[in-house]
């Protein structure tokens, strides 16, 4: 008898075996969505924001300068203007407290040291290399700059950031 009871349940097992596993995958694909867009704004945060001011923002005959610490956090941001004979140095050194290297290999604020490769730039305002395994870098649009500050042309409404960073 327990084997005509079992074999006329075997349709209705087999029918709630398959929904038990249909549901556990069903589970398993619900729960992995999940954990992908629970996790994909902390990708997204990782990212590290080097510009903050697009194009779009800036107007004509303006440029950005951006400063950031050695932690690559912004401690200041100013939008400048900018006249056709103006330079890039000129503006950073109306903009900022800037100071150069000295012909003694101190830093110096009137920047009336120039050397073989043009100005080094040892600290602007707060963001300073004075000692240490640090010096300040460079970037355009976030790129790193393949040229001085002193031979670098103004492009209206670019981005010109400096870092300290570690060698």
């Amino acid at each position: 008898m327990s084997d005509t009871a079992e074999s006329g349940d075997l349709p209705a097992c087999q029918c709630l075996k398959k929904l038990n596993r249909r549901g556990k995958e069903m589970k398993r694909k619900v729960l992995g969505i999940m954990l992908f867009f629970g996790l994909l704004p902390m990708l997204f945060a990782c990212q590290q924001q080097t510009t903050t001011t697009t194009v779009a923002q800036l107007e004509a005959g303006q440029i950005v300068f951006e400063l950031y610490d050695a932690d690559n956090v912004m401690v200041d941001r100013t939008v400048v203007e900018h006249e056709q004979e103006d330079t890039l140095f000129g503006l950073l050194r109306e903009t900022y407290t800037v100071y150069c290297q000295g012909s003694d290999g101190s830093p110096d604020s009137s920047c009336s040291f120039e050397g073989q490769y043009g100005y080094y730039i040892m600290g602007i305002d707060t963001i300073t290399a004075f000692e240490g395994n640090v010096y300040i870098a460079f970037y355009i649009n976030g790129e790193y700059a393949l040229t001085g500050i002193d031979s670098t042309p103004i492009t209206d409404q670019y981005v010109y950031q400096f870092k300290l960073e570690t060698f």
